[in-house]
């Protein structure tokens, strides 16, 4: 019906594809354009449906969890960790930016040498990761979400924002919101029979506990009770096609974040702008109101046109972002959506 949900299970480079960003009739005008008026008058299917993409039709079974006991009000509103410390040359700092070296996941190094055979764990390179471009767009987007939705609190940023810190953070189970905003990387990028990962600020000296990466198996470890949890990262919802992934990075990041106790996961399609996602996370954060399905299309509506729902303005709003590369790179992946 219109403005009803649509689950979605999908593999291979189809999952690659945002549903919301077809369209619903054919453009009037010239498809090709790219003009904002033109992109204004297109019929998007964004605008009929709510998508909800499941891991595996499998995951419409799994037993509803009872919801916290702990009231919301005095749990944490959000624990964000971004901007980790990375000493690359910043070129492609702009996550969306194009550079030549950089392969998908914004991977500012060529994704051999990556990780590191350790008996039979395999970690990460914390000299290769380091090399990668720092991200400091991330601070304004962290910072935006954490005055909308936080009263300021709740961020770690460089130095704190490492894979132990995550780790050993007492308010991550408890928090309603959970960000990680940094690069992703998924499994061709660090090597056959990888995991995709999330880089943080890497230690000086990699251990089997910390190594820079918080990859699928260690995120599935953590214990989560969040609403929401977003990886404002790069294609964290590509499904791999290099070597040894298997179309799986989807179904392992997502797997691993809703085993660990998410109710929903908001993960992208490619590499993300800053200043788009910022409006995007905070416009869907900020809405409790709705399901998260429904407040992921408003907050798209609100970032393709600069209006929300009320008619107030989105702050910051530019014309490119009428784009769908800036309002469609994020997939909602849940089971629940409630």
């Amino acid at each position: 019906p219109e403005g009803g949900r649509i689950y979605t299970v999908a593999s291979g480079p189809i999952a690659g594809l945002p549903l919301a960003a077809l369209v619903a009739s054919a453009p009037a005008g010239d498809a090709e354009s790219g003009a904002v008026a033109d992109l204004a008058a297109t019929d998007w299917l964004a605008r009929h449906y709510r998508f909800v993409t499941l891991p595996s039709v499998s995951a419409l079974a799994l037993a509803q969890r009872a919801d916290p006991p702990a009231a919301a009000a005095r749990r944490p509103e959000l624990v964000a960790y971004g901007a980790p410390t990375l000493a690359g040359s910043g070129k492609g700092a702009a996550r969306g930016e194009d550079a030549p070296l950089r392969k998908r996941g914004g991977v500012g190094v060529r994704g051999a040498g990556l990780t590191l055979a350790e008996g039979e764990k395999t970690m990460a390179s914390v000299d290769r990761l380091r090399r990668l471009d720092p991200l400091p767009g991330t601070v304004v987007e962290l910072t935006k979400l954490s005055a909308a939705i936080s009263r300021g609190g709740g961020v770690r940023l460089g130095a704190k924002a490492t894979e132990s810190a995550v780790k050993a953070d007492r308010e991550l189970p408890r928090a309603i919101s959970v960000v990680f905003a940094t690069h992703g990387l998924l499994p061709g990028e660090m090597g056959t029979g990888s995991e995709p990962g999330l880089v943080l600020t890497p230690p000086g000296k990699a251990s089997l506990t910390d190594d820079g990466l918080l990859t699928a198996s260690e995120a599935a470890a953590l214990s989560l009770s969040a609403r929401w949890v977003v990886l404002s990262a790069c294609n964290t919802a590509t499904p791999g096609v290099e070597a040894g992934a298997s179309g799986e990075s989807l179904s392992s990041l997502a797997r691993s974040f809703l085993y660990a106790g998410a109710d929903n996961l908001l993960a992208s399609h490619w590499r993300v702008a800053d200043d788009a996602t910022a409006a995007l996370t905070v416009e869907a954060l900020a809405n409790r109101s709705a399901s998260p399905a429904t407040a992921l299309a408003a907050a798209m509506e609100a970032v393709r046109t600069g209006k929300r729902a009320d008619g107030t303005a989105v702050e910051g709003w530019a014309p490119h972002w009428a784009h769908p590369a800036s309002w469609a790179p994020f997939t909602l992946v849940t089971n629940r959506d409630r």
